[in-house]
C-alpha cells in the first residue's frame, strides 16, 4: 500500500511539472502570461531612393536579396503638367510581387508651376524570397514632370493606417498624425512642394523623430521622404522641417503605418 502511494505520489508530480510551466500550462506559450514576445516589432530592413527628370511615364528602383513574407513599401511622389492627376497604372517587380495601389493613400493638390502634385503609396505585406537584385518598376498612364520613388523593406507585419494632407501656400508638407494601437508600429511619410526652386539636394530635413529618406529636387519642385520606428503605441505626427522657411507653395503629403 505505501509502495502504492509512492508511486502515485511520482505521478502526480511528474504530471504538475509537465503543466505548469510547460508548453501548454500556467506561463507557458499556449499558457497564461503567453502571446506576442516582447520586442516584437516592424523594423527597417532595407531602404533605397531614386529620382526621376520630367518626360518619363515609369519609375525604376530596386531591392537587394528580400526576405519571405517581410513588406515591400513604395512611396511615390510626382508633379504632371496635365490636367487630371497622371496616375499610377501598374507595379511589377523581378520577383514576381502582387502589389496593392492603395488610391486611398493619394493626396493631390492644384500645383503653381505644375497642373497637380501628389503623393501615393504602394505596398505588399508579403514579399517572395529573393536573392540578387530585385527591381522594382512603378508604371503611369501618361508622363509626368518629375518625381521621386522611395523604396523601403520592412521586417513582417500588416497595414495599419493612413493619414494624408495638402496645403494651398506653405514652407513645408504636412502629412497628418496617425494614433497606433500596437507597440512596434512603423510609419512611412512623403511629401512634395510646388516652390518655384527646385534645389537638387538640402531643401527638406526630416521632423522629429522620423529619419530622413529620400530627399531631391529639380524644375520647381522639393520632395522628400522619412520614416519613424515607434516603440510604443500611440499618437505621432509626421512633419517636415525646411532649411528654406520664408518659401512656400502648393503641397501634398501622406503617411501610412504597418503594425505588427
Amino acid at each position: 500500500m505505501i509502495r502504492r502511494l509512492i508511486i502515485f505520489a511520482v505521478l502526480v508530480a511528474s504530471s504538475l511539472a509537465q503543466g505548469i510551466g510547460g508548453k501548454a500550462g500556467i506561463g507557458g506559450k499556449a499558457g497564461i502570461g503567453g502571446g506576442v514576445p516582447s520586442g516584437s516589432a516592424v523594423t527597417l530592413v532595407q531602404h533605397h531612393s531614386g529620382t526621376y527628370a520630367g518626360g518619363s511615364a515609369s519609375f525604376i528602383d530596386s531591392f537587394t536579396n528580400n526576405t519571405v513574407g517581410d513588406i515591400g513599401v513604395v512611396a511615390v511622389a510626382w508633379c504632371s503638367t496635365t490636367g487630371n492627376p497622371v496616375s499610377i497604372t501598374t507595379v511589377t517587380d523581378t520577383s514576381g510581387n502582387t502589389y496593392t495601389i492603395d488610391a486611398t493613400t493619394l493626396a493631390t493638390i492644384t500645383g503653381t508651376h505644375f497642373a497637380n502634385c501628389n503623393t501615393e503609396f504602394v505596398y505588399t505585406t508579403s514579399l517572395k524570397a529573393f536573392t540578387g537584385t530585385n527591381t522594382v518598376s512603378v508604371a503611369f498612364g501618361a508622363s509626368f514632370a518629375s518625381g521621386a520613388v522611395d523604396l523601403y523593406e520592412l521586417t513582417a507585419g500588416a497595414f495599419d493606417q493612413k493619414h494624408t494632407g495638402t496645403n494651398a501656400n506653405t514652407n513645408v508638407p504636412t502629412p497628418g498624425s496617425i494614433t497606433t494601437g500596437s507597440n512596434g508600429s512603423f510609419y512611412v511619410a512623403i511629401g512634395i512642394l510646388d516652390n518655384g526652386f527646385g534645389f537638387a539636394n538640402g531643401w527638406f530635413t526630416a521632423g522629429s523623430p522620423f529619419t530622413l529618406g529620400v530627399e531631391a529636387g529639380g524644375g520647381n519642385l522639393n520632395l522628400a521622404g522619412e520614416y519613424y520606428a515607434q516603440t510604443t503605441a500611440g499618437a505621432q505626427a509626421a512633419t517636415f522641417g525646411t532649411n528654406f522657411s520664408g518659401t512656400t507653395g502648393p503641397n501634398a503629403g501622406t503617411v501610412i503605418t504597418f503594425k505588427p
